[in-house]
């Protein structure tokens, strides 16, 4: 049997998954098939909590050992002046593309949207300033931000700590980098299970999708 390339497979997996949900659909008023929609839609439940699940050890890991294998701060310096300089160029270009893409479709235009009276936009917490954007990337416990999943805590921890490591003794650095590779290649080997697994959750997901909400 010829194996299919990953991309492939989930392409087919999104065709099986719009099947089942228009199937599913086209059966729930003549006969219980909850127990079937439950059985299908399990499966893109745990792919995603799976997903979830190896995030923040993966980036956590991965950029201790990249920023520790760079070597000095000063080069640490000069890639981070580059890196800023090319995410604010290439977010530059990104925004001036939206706003002449949107000038030009106007998508949404004759669209009837409903608006959702439970949204209330004054509740959404904005930061005052930049500063406070700054601040809040500073984690008070870093274990928290871990557990909790506070993005910019752990990239922020995971860079200081990535860093530092290059400044304490070889013995105790190199002890240290050998632990988190080690924990960084069983990290990339269940990434690559979970990721093997797309196909499944995808079907998952695509039916719950159709099944709800249709084509629409």
């Amino acid at each position: 049997m010829l194996k299919l390339k990953l991309h492939w497979q989930v392409l087919l997996a999104m065709v099986i998954g719009c099947f089942f949900g228009v199937i599913l659909k086209s059966f729930d008023s003549t006969m219980n098939i909850k127990p079937i929609y439950q059985m299908i839609t399990l499966f893109g439940t745990i792919f995603v909590r799976l997903l979830k699940m190896v995030m923040i050890p993966l980036i956590f890991s991965s950029i201790i050992l990249g920023v520790s294998s760079i070597g000095s701060g000063k080069r640490v310096g000069r890639i981070g002046i580059k890196t800023l300089l090319y995410y604010l160029c290439t977010s530059l270009l990104a925004i001036i593309t939206g706003l002449i893409l949107s000038n030009l479709i106007q998508p949404g235009i004759g669209a009837n949207i409903v608006a959702n009276v439970s949204f209330d936009p004054s509740k959404i917490q904005t930061p005052s300033s930049t500063l406070d954007i700054l601040i809040r990337m500073i984690p008070t416990n870093p274990f928290q931000a871990l557990a909790s999943g506070d993005m910019l805590g752990v990239i922020f921890f995971a860079i200081f700590f990535g860093i530092v490591l290059n400044m304490v003794s070889d013995d105790n650095s190199r002890l240290l980098k050998n632990i988190i590779e080690s924990i960084f290649s069983v990290i990339m080997k269940i990434t690559q299970i979970i990721i093997s697994l797309a196909p499944i959750g995808v079907v998952g997901l695509m039916t719950k999708t159709v099944y709800t909400s249709g084509f629409g």
